[in-house]
Protein backbone atom coordinates (compact mmCIF):
# COMPACT_ATOMS: atom_id res chain seq x y z
CA UNK A 1 0.00 0.00 0.00
CA UNK A 2 0.85 3.20 -0.57
CA UNK A 3 0.69 5.28 2.53
CA UNK A 4 -2.54 7.32 2.87
CA UNK A 5 -0.55 10.85 5.06
CA UNK A 6 2.48 10.78 3.46
CA UNK A 7 1.95 8.87 0.05
CA UNK A 8 5.41 6.68 0.84
CA UNK A 9 5.47 2.94 -0.04
CA UNK A 10 6.94 2.36 3.39
CA UNK A 11 5.40 4.31 5.98
CA UNK A 12 6.02 3.05 10.00
CA UNK A 13 5.00 6.40 11.44
CA UNK A 14 1.72 6.04 10.09
CA UNK A 15 0.42 2.90 10.71
CA UNK A 16 -3.19 4.58 10.90
CA UNK A 17 -2.72 4.73 7.26
CA UNK A 18 -2.56 1.40 6.77
CA UNK A 19 -5.45 0.47 9.00
CA UNK A 20 -7.58 3.26 6.99
CA UNK A 21 -6.64 1.34 4.01
CA UNK A 22 -7.57 -1.91 4.95
CA UNK A 23 -10.86 -1.07 6.23
CA UNK A 24 -11.69 0.70 3.32
CA UNK A 25 -11.02 -1.94 0.59
CA UNK A 26 -13.23 -4.35 3.10
CA UNK A 27 -15.75 -1.76 3.33
CA UNK A 28 -15.20 -1.72 -0.07
CA UNK A 29 -15.60 -5.33 -1.03
CA UNK A 30 -18.12 -6.32 0.96
CA UNK A 31 -21.00 -3.84 -0.07
CA UNK A 32 -22.08 -4.01 -3.96
CA UNK A 33 -20.93 -0.71 -5.68
CA UNK A 34 -25.22 0.42 -6.22
CA UNK A 35 -25.81 0.19 -2.66
CA UNK A 36 -22.66 2.41 -1.33
CA UNK A 37 -22.72 5.32 -0.10
CA UNK A 38 -21.02 7.01 -2.95
CA UNK A 39 -23.27 6.11 -5.60
CA UNK A 40 -25.80 7.01 -3.60
CA UNK A 41 -25.09 10.61 -3.27
CA UNK A 42 -23.62 10.68 -6.90
CA UNK A 43 -26.96 9.59 -7.72
CA UNK A 44 -28.85 12.11 -6.02
CA UNK A 45 -26.65 15.00 -7.36
CA UNK A 46 -26.62 13.89 -10.61
CA UNK A 47 -30.71 13.59 -10.27
CA UNK A 48 -31.03 17.16 -8.90
CA UNK A 49 -28.67 18.79 -11.78
CA UNK A 50 -30.53 17.39 -14.32
CA UNK A 51 -34.10 17.99 -12.95
CA UNK A 52 -32.86 21.82 -11.99
CA UNK A 53 -31.40 22.34 -15.51
CA UNK A 54 -34.26 20.53 -17.10
CA UNK A 55 -36.76 23.53 -15.23
CA UNK A 56 -34.59 26.04 -16.15
CA UNK A 57 -34.85 25.09 -19.58
CA UNK A 58 -38.74 24.52 -19.83
CA UNK A 59 -39.07 28.28 -18.28
CA UNK A 60 -36.74 29.62 -20.58
CA UNK A 61 -38.23 27.96 -24.30
CA UNK A 62 -41.83 28.34 -23.14
CA UNK A 63 -40.71 32.06 -22.09
CA UNK A 64 -38.90 32.53 -25.45
CA UNK A 65 -42.04 30.66 -27.31
CA UNK A 66 -44.82 32.68 -26.09
CA UNK A 67 -42.69 35.95 -26.86
CA UNK A 68 -42.57 34.50 -30.21
CA UNK A 69 -46.02 33.91 -30.71
CA UNK A 70 -47.18 37.37 -29.45
CA UNK A 71 -44.86 39.56 -31.75
CA UNK A 72 -47.03 38.07 -34.67
CA UNK A 73 -49.91 38.63 -32.80
CA UNK A 74 -48.84 42.14 -32.78
CA UNK A 75 -47.95 42.11 -36.39
CA UNK A 76 -51.07 40.26 -36.83
CA UNK A 77 -53.23 43.16 -35.74
CA UNK A 78 -51.21 45.56 -37.61
CA UNK A 79 -51.60 44.13 -40.92
CA UNK A 80 -55.58 43.17 -40.39
CA UNK A 81 -56.65 46.86 -39.39
CA UNK A 82 -54.31 48.15 -42.63
CA UNK A 83 -55.91 45.20 -44.99
CA UNK A 84 -59.16 45.68 -43.68
CA UNK A 85 -58.86 49.65 -44.39
CA UNK A 86 -57.57 49.13 -48.18
CA UNK A 87 -60.06 46.51 -49.32
CA UNK A 88 -63.20 46.53 -50.62
CA UNK A 89 -65.68 45.13 -48.26
CA UNK A 90 -68.14 44.70 -50.92
CA UNK A 91 -66.34 41.46 -52.27
CA UNK A 92 -68.29 39.57 -49.45
CA UNK A 93 -71.26 40.50 -51.24
CA UNK A 94 -70.40 40.22 -54.92
CA UNK A 95 -68.15 37.35 -54.66
CA UNK A 96 -69.93 34.18 -54.22
CA UNK A 97 -69.46 31.55 -56.55
CA UNK A 98 -66.33 30.08 -58.49
CA UNK A 99 -67.08 31.64 -61.77
CA UNK A 100 -66.80 35.06 -60.13
CA UNK A 101 -63.24 34.92 -59.81
CA UNK A 102 -63.12 36.88 -63.20
CA UNK A 103 -64.73 39.49 -61.64
CA UNK A 104 -62.36 42.85 -61.56
CA UNK A 105 -63.55 43.06 -58.17
CA UNK A 106 -62.17 40.00 -57.27
CA UNK A 107 -58.48 40.44 -59.68
CA UNK A 108 -58.37 43.63 -57.46
CA UNK A 109 -58.45 42.63 -54.15
CA UNK A 110 -56.30 39.36 -54.75
CA UNK A 111 -53.95 41.02 -56.21
CA UNK A 112 -53.71 43.82 -53.06
CA UNK A 113 -54.02 40.86 -50.63
CA UNK A 114 -50.96 39.29 -52.52
CA UNK A 115 -48.56 42.59 -52.43
CA UNK A 116 -49.68 43.02 -48.34
CA UNK A 117 -48.67 39.11 -47.84
CA UNK A 118 -45.61 39.83 -49.61
CA UNK A 119 -44.51 42.83 -48.06
CA UNK A 120 -45.66 41.05 -44.28
CA UNK A 121 -43.76 38.42 -44.71
CA UNK A 122 -47.01 35.87 -44.40
CA UNK A 123 -47.53 32.55 -45.51
CA UNK A 124 -50.90 33.26 -46.52
CA UNK A 125 -53.42 36.13 -46.42
CA UNK A 126 -56.53 36.00 -47.78
CA UNK A 127 -60.75 36.58 -46.53
CA UNK A 128 -63.19 33.80 -45.47
CA UNK A 129 -67.08 33.51 -45.58
CA UNK A 130 -70.07 31.22 -44.99
CA UNK A 131 -71.77 29.54 -48.31
CA UNK A 132 -75.64 29.40 -48.87
CA UNK A 133 -75.07 25.82 -46.76
CA UNK A 134 -73.43 27.93 -44.03
CA UNK A 135 -70.26 25.95 -44.29
CA UNK A 136 -66.88 28.49 -43.69
CA UNK A 137 -65.23 28.60 -47.25
CA UNK A 138 -62.16 30.13 -48.43
CA UNK A 139 -63.36 33.27 -50.56
CA UNK A 140 -60.18 35.22 -52.08
CA UNK A 141 -56.82 33.89 -51.68
CA UNK A 142 -54.04 36.33 -51.56
CA UNK A 143 -51.50 34.50 -54.50
CA UNK A 144 -51.59 33.54 -57.60
CA UNK A 145 -53.93 30.88 -59.25
CA UNK A 146 -51.02 28.91 -60.32
CA UNK A 147 -49.45 28.40 -57.01
CA UNK A 148 -49.94 24.60 -56.07
CA UNK A 149 -51.79 25.61 -52.68
CA UNK A 150 -54.10 28.54 -54.14
CA UNK A 151 -57.87 28.18 -52.84
CA UNK A 152 -60.77 28.44 -55.21
CA UNK A 153 -63.84 30.10 -54.00
CA UNK A 154 -65.49 27.58 -52.06
CA UNK A 155 -62.84 25.63 -50.74
CA UNK A 156 -63.55 24.00 -47.44
CA UNK A 157 -61.29 25.45 -44.75
CA UNK A 158 -58.50 22.92 -43.55
CA UNK A 159 -59.11 21.34 -40.76
CA UNK A 160 -56.57 22.05 -38.27
CA UNK A 161 -57.81 25.78 -38.19
CA UNK A 162 -61.50 25.48 -38.55
CA UNK A 163 -61.61 25.91 -34.48
CA UNK A 164 -60.52 29.50 -35.07
CA UNK A 165 -62.26 30.52 -38.33
CA UNK A 166 -65.45 29.49 -36.28
CA UNK A 167 -64.59 32.20 -33.52
CA UNK A 168 -64.61 34.77 -36.36
CA UNK A 169 -67.04 34.05 -37.77
CA UNK A 170 -69.11 34.43 -34.47
CA UNK A 171 -67.82 37.94 -34.08
CA UNK A 172 -64.73 36.90 -31.68
CA UNK A 173 -61.34 37.63 -32.37
CA UNK A 174 -59.32 34.23 -33.27
CA UNK A 175 -55.46 35.47 -32.84
CA UNK A 176 -53.35 32.76 -32.57
CA UNK A 177 -52.40 31.19 -29.58
CA UNK A 178 -50.14 28.58 -30.48
CA UNK A 179 -48.97 26.16 -33.41
CA UNK A 180 -50.82 24.53 -35.89
CA UNK A 181 -50.53 21.77 -37.58
CA UNK A 182 -51.78 21.66 -41.46
CA UNK A 183 -51.42 19.77 -44.14
CA UNK A 184 -49.30 22.33 -45.73
CA UNK A 185 -47.19 23.02 -42.76
CA UNK A 186 -47.37 24.21 -39.41
CA UNK A 187 -48.67 28.18 -38.76
CA UNK A 188 -49.88 30.24 -36.61
CA UNK A 189 -53.37 31.56 -37.53
CA UNK A 190 -55.25 34.42 -36.93
CA UNK A 191 -58.52 35.68 -37.94
CA UNK A 192 -60.48 38.79 -37.96
CA UNK A 193 -63.97 39.58 -38.55
CA UNK A 194 -66.02 42.32 -40.75
CA UNK A 195 -69.24 43.23 -40.48
CA UNK A 196 -71.52 45.32 -42.21
CA UNK A 197 -74.01 48.25 -41.76
CA UNK A 198 -76.28 46.20 -39.54
CA UNK A 199 -73.71 44.35 -37.17
CA UNK A 200 -73.66 41.74 -38.63
CA UNK A 201 -70.79 39.24 -39.47
CA UNK A 202 -70.42 39.01 -43.11
CA UNK A 203 -66.42 37.61 -43.22
CA UNK A 204 -63.15 37.39 -41.56
CA UNK A 205 -59.83 37.65 -42.73
CA UNK A 206 -57.58 35.17 -42.43
CA UNK A 207 -53.69 35.83 -41.60
CA UNK A 208 -51.10 33.31 -41.48
CA UNK A 209 -47.16 33.10 -40.42
CA UNK A 210 -45.39 30.41 -41.38
CA UNK A 211 -44.68 28.48 -38.72
CA UNK A 212 -41.85 26.07 -39.91
CA UNK A 213 -39.17 28.01 -38.68
CA UNK A 214 -40.26 28.83 -35.02
CA UNK A 215 -40.67 24.81 -34.55
CA UNK A 216 -37.41 24.60 -35.72
CA UNK A 217 -35.78 26.54 -33.30
CA UNK A 218 -38.04 24.67 -30.89
CA UNK A 219 -36.69 21.67 -31.85
CA UNK A 220 -33.07 22.96 -32.04
CA UNK A 221 -33.26 24.38 -28.48
CA UNK A 222 -34.40 21.05 -27.10
CA UNK A 223 -31.38 19.04 -28.62
CA UNK A 224 -29.03 21.53 -27.67
CA UNK A 225 -30.12 21.91 -23.69
CA UNK A 226 -30.21 18.15 -23.46
CA UNK A 227 -26.39 18.18 -24.62
CA UNK A 228 -25.63 20.94 -22.31
CA UNK A 229 -28.25 18.98 -19.40
CA UNK A 230 -26.26 16.23 -19.94
CA UNK A 231 -22.88 17.45 -19.67
CA UNK A 232 -23.73 19.42 -16.65
CA UNK A 233 -24.56 16.21 -14.90
CA UNK A 234 -21.77 14.74 -15.78
CA UNK A 235 -19.79 17.80 -14.59
CA UNK A 236 -21.30 17.38 -10.98
CA UNK A 237 -20.85 14.09 -10.70
CA UNK A 238 -17.20 14.10 -11.69
CA UNK A 239 -16.42 16.61 -9.36
CA UNK A 240 -18.10 15.51 -6.79
CA UNK A 241 -16.41 11.69 -7.25
CA UNK A 242 -13.16 13.81 -6.90
CA UNK A 243 -14.03 15.93 -3.84
CA UNK A 244 -15.27 13.01 -2.39
CA UNK A 245 -12.06 10.77 -2.88
CA UNK A 246 -10.36 13.45 -1.33
CA UNK A 247 -12.54 14.19 2.18
CA UNK A 248 -13.49 10.63 2.76
CA UNK A 249 -9.65 10.01 3.97
CA UNK A 250 -10.03 11.43 6.75
CA UNK A 251 -13.45 9.88 7.28
CA UNK A 252 -11.97 6.12 6.50
CA UNK A 253 -9.41 6.53 9.06
CA UNK A 254 -11.24 7.61 12.02
CA UNK A 255 -13.50 4.57 10.86
CA UNK A 256 -10.46 2.35 11.10
CA UNK A 257 -9.29 4.04 14.12
CA UNK A 258 -12.41 3.08 16.03
CA UNK A 259 -12.34 -0.52 14.10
Amino acid sequence: FLCLECSYQICVEHKLCFAAQAFLDRFNHSIPFFKRFEFKIVLIIAMTAFFTALSAFIVIAVQRHNASINVMKIQSEIIAGYTLNVIDKNIFHEINVHGDESKDLYVKVSRQLEEIKHVSGLRYLYTIKKDQAGTIVYHIDGQSAETPDFCHIGTPIEEGILEEAKLAMAGQRAVAKKVINTSYGPVLASYWYVKNAQNEVIGALGIEYDAKNLTNLDKRALLTSLAIIICIVIFMSLLFILVYKNISVLFHQKLAYVD
